[in-house]
């Protein structure tokens, strides 16, 4: 089975969209879904997360000509559907929600994941330039493509909403997350993360962009409104700018400065800190899936997420759910989930069983039914 993958976030993303090509080409490989596949990308990034992407069964495919190297996205919408044709793959798989442009002249099937429409929802949110050109591109592989597949429910509603998208050629797989997030840590391990990064014997995480959809400064209100009843740190992983500093003038007006740790951590850490919190707070109003959400689960750590959009997709039974625009609903969970153990026992529980639904096995048995029929 020879699969054509535009490869681009593959190599060059570190989060979201690269996570996401990354452990869908990692899980094809290791369930024998694919023997074979072509990565086409501007430019190759080596790391070790991009390592077991330079050997078989990957062939990578550049630009050639000057012209192209030099106006690489011009390449990749313009100049890839001749160099996909010479390869003669059975699909042309668009991971990060487009296709060549023209590539519907072409006699190559195709396939695009659809991972969210946040700009079309929320769209004052991003600037007038972007929001242009994301819906002439995704709106574009969402008609020409052969399959469509989104990542939840949600996307694929909002498919259907935003550009009239036939339901029946949109398809929900669900992704998984890292393997990584899979393994049990020991208590020294977690211990020595804790002293490494001088965190906090106890705290909640939170794991996320820092933009105004997922809510961060409302998770900071809510604390304010725990104290002095539940008195319980916060540690915070992820990059902002406006939106982030917002957060900080937040924290230092109602000094707060030593209740909320800002972390710049590896991602080969990220399981040990998700283990070490004693529950994942994530109070977005808006998302594609949710991967935090799913890392949380595998991890075995209580989820304290939003009741909106589709993140109880993601949470599923064992999460404990809140209103993302209320600080007072988001502080009632954290005190309900932090001073209930037995509450505690059970969303970890239900969590790891929801969890098991997302496992790589699962979700390549679904890829192979989808790339055998042509």
């Amino acid at each position: 089975m020879n699969i054509g993958y535009d490869a681009k976030r593959a190599f060059w993303n570190r989060t979201g969209l690269g996570n996401y090509s990354r452990t869908l080409l990692k899980t094809l490989v290791e369930h024998q879904v694919i023997d074979q596949a072509v990565l086409f990308t501007p430019k190759i990034s080596k790391n070790p997360n991009t390592e077991f992407l330079l050997h078989p069964p990957f062939q990578i495919r550049q630009p050639k000509t000057t012209l192209d190297k030099i106006f690489p996205s011009g390449w990749r919408t313009y100049g890839l559907p001749k160099e996909i044709e010479k390869e003669k793959v059975l699909w042309y798989h668009g991971l990060s929600n487009e296709l060549p442009l023209n590539i519907h002249r072409k006699k190559i099937p195709t396939i695009v994941t659809i991972h969210d429409l946040i700009f079309e929802r929320y769209p004052e949110q991003y600037p007038i330039i972007d929001r242009y050109f994301y819906h002439r591109k995704f709106k574009y592989a969402c008609q020409v493509a052969d399959k469509v597949i989104a990542i939840s429910e949600q996307t694929k509603q909002d498919i259907i909403d935003f550009y009239k998208i036939n339901p029946n050629k949109i398809q929900v797989v669900y992704q998984s997350c890292d393997a990584v997030f899979y393994n049990k840590k020991t208590n020294k391990e977690i211990q020595d993360l804790k002293k490494t990064h001088q965190l906090p014997s106890d705290f909640i995480l939170y794991v996320g962009s820092i933009i105004e959809r997922k809510k961060l400064l409302n998770l900071v209100k809510s604390l304010s409104i725990l104290m002095p009843k539940v008195k319980v740190p916060l540690v915070v992983v992820g990059q902002g700018k406006d939106y982030k500093e917002q957060v900080l003038k937040y924290i230092n007006k109602n000094n707060l400065n030593k209740s909320i740790v800002f972390l710049d951590i590896d991602f080969s850490n990220l399981p040990l800190l998700y283990q070490a919190a004693k529950a994942f707070v994530y109070p977005s109003v808006f998302e594609g899936f949710g991967i935090p959400v799913l890392e949380a689960l595998h991890s075995g750590i209580p989820v304290i997420t939003s009741n909106v959009s589709c993140l109880p997709e993601a949470g599923g039974p064992g999460s404990c759910y809140i209103d993302p625009n209320s600080p007072e609903s988001i502080a009632e969970g954290i005190e309900k989930v932090l001073t209930d153990s037995e509450l505690q026992k059970d969303m970890i529980a239900k969590g790891l069983e929801h969890a098991a639904n997302f496992l790589p096995g699962k979700i390549a048995g679904e890829w192979k039914k989808i790339y055998s029929k042509t």
